[in-house]
């Protein structure tokens, strides 16, 4: 025979289900797990397996698109009107002055701005125009040639201290030497260091002092112009653009022997275009 509780009996027994219940809601709720960026997601592979692959790491390395352009002499050099489209101040006021003074031009030009630069290069009836690109790894420094072969030359330049020197290199080409490295402070941008170089015999790999510290790079006989070295920081789709200035027509001064050359009716000046690209690529380390 099943009797039937009495009310006190059913009261003990709804305060032991409210205690059991309060019990499970003082318990300290676990909080979910923390979503942690990956590369690949964590449903895809178990917890033995994200244990036991290796991390990700990146390898970096800078393609360089070139362009160089010849002019009839005087088409840039003495036109402000493709530098309105430029910033020369890029490289520093000082150096700007500096590099003018030797018969460089430099600028640093935004994406946006190259549609204007090359119409005003296509309208200075340019005599040629060709373009390369080059993939860099490592620390490995591009170099530009002015195309023309080695020569005698006797080359005067000013110094940042305003004197003039001069110098004769037999049997030797102008170089401009492009180095790259990466600026912490702009993860997306490649610094550059242009340093015109007069080079003789190759004298091959050498620990070489540079400014961002020492380097084994290729090593020539002749003259390294680190004085009239410039840098600058190159963002996402931008270019420097490198020309004959105005005082490119003086005889013997170094902007004259590295940014132009005599052809069999006139003379004409190199424009170098750079347009230096970060290129990252993962990769498992074995």
């Amino acid at each position: 025979m099943i009797g039937v509780p009495n009310r006190s009996t059913a009261f003990y027994a709804g305060l032991v289900v409210a205690l059991a219940t309060a019990g499970c809601q003082n318990q300290p709720v676990q909080p979910p797990p923390r979503w942690v960026p990956d590369s690949v997601p964590f449903g895809q592979l178990s917890a033995q397996d994200r244990s036991a692959a290796p991390p990700v790491a990146v390898r970096l390395s800078v393609e360089f698109k070139l362009l160089r352009v010849e002019l009839p002499a005087g088409a840039v050099s003495n036109s402000d009107k493709l530098w309105n489209h430029l910033d020369e101040e890029a490289v520093g006021s000082d150096k700007a002055l500096l590099l003018q003074r030797n018969g460089f031009r430099v600028g640093l030009g935004q994406p946006g701005d190259w549609a204007a630069v090359e119409a005003i290069l296509r309208a200075s009836q340019p005599a040629l125009s060709k373009g390369r690109t080059i993939r860099l790894h490592g620390a490995e420094p591009l170099s530009i040639e002015d195309g023309m072969a080695a020569r005698d030359q006797t080359i005067f330049y000013y110094r940042s201290d305003g004197t003039l020197v001069g110098q004769s290199i037999a049997k030797s080409r102008n170089v401009l030497r492009v180095d790259h490295h990466l600026d912490p402070q702009a993860p997306n941008a490649v610094a550059l260091r242009v340093t015109p170089e007069i080079r003789q015999r190759d004298l091959g790999l050498r620990v070489l002092r540079t400014p961002t510290g020492l380097r084994k790079l290729p090593a020539y006989e002749g003259l390294i112009l680190n004085e009239l070295s410039f840098g600058l920081r190159v963002g996402p789709g931008c270019f420097v653009l490198i020309a004959a200035g105005p005082r490119a027509s003086q005889p013997a001064l170094i902007g004259r022997q590295f940014m132009s050359c005599q052809g069999e009716q006139e003379r004409y000046e190199f424009v170098y275009v750079i347009w230096p690209r970060l290129i990252r690529t993962e990769f498992r380390p074995a």
